[in-house]
């Protein structure tokens, strides 16, 4: 990459606020600059005084003048700095002016100033073009790149950096660590390697702290590759050394390689804090990972650490994520201090599993223990609701919140009013909340509005919608997936194919859809559609043979835009990864899946007869509740998928 040098100007420039022609030195009464407005008389009297001082001492001495910009740096005086400058400027110009520590204090003191980063410049140009060995001293260049980077101008400091290169200035590990972490916010891998090289090559041994901020630069780059290499050549590792690497993992949506470190730096006798455990907890929420969520509740058992609130909140989630909110009771039962979060978890983990009696139940004690709600209670509520179809209470509870709470409803508030109007078959009134909205309506609306008028076979309502969203230009590809099969529910392969050019038009891709299952120590993956290695066993062929006799195609899922009639029920993935669950589960183990899309009435339908044949608890995870499937039944009640209760 070409960095861009310092401009060096033809002649150097006085700082503008001295006149150049003047052997006078300025005023006391002249106007100062704004900073200094409110500056205490007894402090500038002070600093007058000093500098007297300093013009009558015969010799002049280094640390009087050090120490004298010191005070006005602290002070913010740069008028009595200003004075300084020029009493060498006119005194002194090629020796003490140009001295290391005393350049780098008027620099350091000017850069306080946004309207002064100028003058600093210059000073250190100045010294450049003067060509001395003392204007190679890092702090010289060091106080200019602070300068600019104080003052939120990250590319001049790294223009700094590269002219500190370009004259062959030795950094120092102290200066690299500060350049490093400035590096964080500049998006150029060769930049973050460039300083890593010249810090290796300036210290022989180099600073722990370095090393983690150079691990925090190469993941904020993208490069993971390089975290993982340095990690491994790192002659000593600390907490947030294994941070970072954990970070990264989670970040990567690499769960199992995140557990798999944390399980490395307990072996190697590494003390964790909490930190670490709430990040690894964290990536269990892509993937349904049950045994990595007890394995770090454990650790915290174990620790001697006084208990954290909100790594106890994140294990409520996770647990709740999970499907098991008998966990999740037992840990909050036992929590000491319970805040507003503590609660709200819980609250959501009941709604999103289908419980919604219990939802009621726990909002009552929350108030009765004096715990004010807040907007993420009431999301909590109005899911459950919408979840169970309880119109009327869905509405009460809307009405609670703004009169007796005074909380304004936001976007999801009123998208989970417009949902369970629409699948309770009220449309018209599920549109007219969508016209009388604060704000304009999410994607998630329009997709909720759609698969309303899919439930209820309102093809032509879908089509006035679908023609709304083209309008607006959103490019959310499930609404164009949900109004692809509305069409294909009904055999309108044309309207199949338009929805089709419209998306190959537009350069709207669908996602893959996937759906993961943990068994013991490994996550696997099945792909809507494609055929896995996995399920080439025998057992598992006989199997899904069995458990597919007779499927039930009264909802065949047309999720591909390639394909405009193709069966997909044998395919999809969720029964993929059941039937593979079933296969190597030991016996009397749920089997718990996590899906990337909405479940399909097929498979639903599908599930409840599997658990009840196989005498086995399913438990699916889609992206809009968790199912639990058992004896044949499912908590949803099929609510979701007709509109009415099963």
């Amino acid at each position: 990459m070409n960095i861009p040098s310092i401009s060096l100007s033809t002649n150097f420039r006085i700082p503008t606020t001295i006149t150049a022609k003047t052997t006078q030195l300025p005023n006391h009464h002249h106007q100062q600059p704004k900073p200094l407005k409110n500056h205490l008389k007894t402090t500038k009297s002070q600093l007058d005084e000093a500098f007297h001082l300093i013009q009558t001492t015969n010799p002049p001495s280094t640390s009087s003048y050090t120490t004298f910009l010191s005070s006005c740096i602290a002070e913010k005086s740069l008028l009595h700095g200003q004075k300084l400058y020029l009493h060498l400027l006119l005194n002194h110009p090629t020796t003490l002016l140009h001295h290391p520590t005393i350049l780098s204090k008027f620099i350091t003191l000017f850069c306080i100033f946004p309207d002064q980063l100028d003058e600093a410049s210059l000073m250190l140009e100045h010294a450049v073009r003067n060509n001395t060995y003392k204007s190679m001293d890092e702090s010289i260049w060091f106080a200019l790149f602070v300068g600019f980077l104080d003052n939120g101008y990250p590319e001049k400091a790294l223009v700094v950096y590269s002219e500190m290169l370009h004259h062959r200035v030795e950094i120092s590990g102290d200066t690299g660590l500060v350049i490093v972490k400035a590096f964080k916010g500049v998006r150029d891998l060769g930049f973050g390697r460039s300083v890593h090289s010249q810090i290796v090559k300036a210290d022989k041994e180099v600073d722990g702290v370095i090393y983690d901020a150079l691990l925090d630069l190469y993941n904020g780059l993208g490069s993971f590759d390089e975290v993982c290499k340095m990690f491994e050549t790192m002659p000593k590792r600390d907490v947030e050394s294994w941070k970072t690497l954990l970070v990264g993992f989670v970040e990567r949506n690499m769960v199992l390689e995140a557990f798999s470190a944390f399980r490395r730096m307990v072996r190697e006798g590494m003390c964790f804090d909490w930190d670490c455990l709430v990040t690894v907890l964290s990536g269990c929420r892509y993937v349904a990972m049950l045994n990595v969520v007890k394995e770090i509740h454990a650790q915290m058992v174990k620790s001697n650490e006084e208990d954290d609130i909100n790594a106890l909140n994140v294990l409520l989630d996770m647990y709740a994520n999970c499907g098991e909110m008998e966990y999740c009771m037992r840990v909050f039962d036992a929590m000491e201090v319970k805040d507003a979060m503590s609660w709200n978890n819980v609250l959501n983990g009941y709604a999103i599993n289908g419980f919604v009696g219990e939802v009621t139940e726990l909002f009552q004690e929350m108030l009765k223990c004096g715990i004010r709600p807040d907007r993420l209670t009431f999301s909590a509520l109005l899911t459950g609701c919408s979840h169970s179809g309880l119109i009327d209470g869905v509405q009460v509870l809307f009405d609670r919140m703004r009169r007796e709470f005074q909380i304004e409803p936001d976007l999801e508030h009123y998208a989970c009013l417009v949902d369970i109007y629409g699948k309770g078959g009220r449309i018209e009134e599920a549109l007219e909340m969508v016209k009388l909205m604060p704000m304009e309506p999410s994607d998630n609306i329009y997709g909720s509005l759609l698969n309303s008028c899919r439930l209820h076979g309102h093809v032509s309502l879908a089509e006035e919608i679908f023609e709304q969203i083209l309008e607006l230009g959103p490019n959310y590809f499930k609404n164009y997936i949900i109004m692809s099969n509305i069409y294909a529910d009904v055999g309108m392969w044309e309207g199949v194919k338009r929805v089709r050019g419209i998306m190959e038009k537009r350069r709207i891709r669908s996602v893959d859809m996937c759906s993961w299952i943990q068994i013991k120590d490994q996550v696997y993956m099945f792909v809507e559609g494609l055929s896995s290695k996995l399920c080439n066993s025998d057992e598992f062929k006989k199997l899904w043979d069995d458990l597919n006799e007779r499927p039930d195609r009264e909802d065949t899922f047309h999720g591909s835009i390639d394909n405009v009639r193709t069966d997909w029920v044998r395919g999809h993935c969720e029964r993929v990864a059941t039937v593979f669950g079933l296969v190597h589960c030991a016996p009397g183990i749920p089997i718990r899946i996590t899906s990337n899309s909405l479940v399909c009435k097929a498979c639903h339908s599908w599930m409840k007869n599997v658990s009840k044949v196989t005498r086995r608890m399913i438990i699916l995870r889609d992206t809009d509740q968790i199912h639990h499937f058992h004896e044949g039944k499912c908590c949803c009640k099929s609510y979701w998928c007709s509109g009415t209760i099963a």
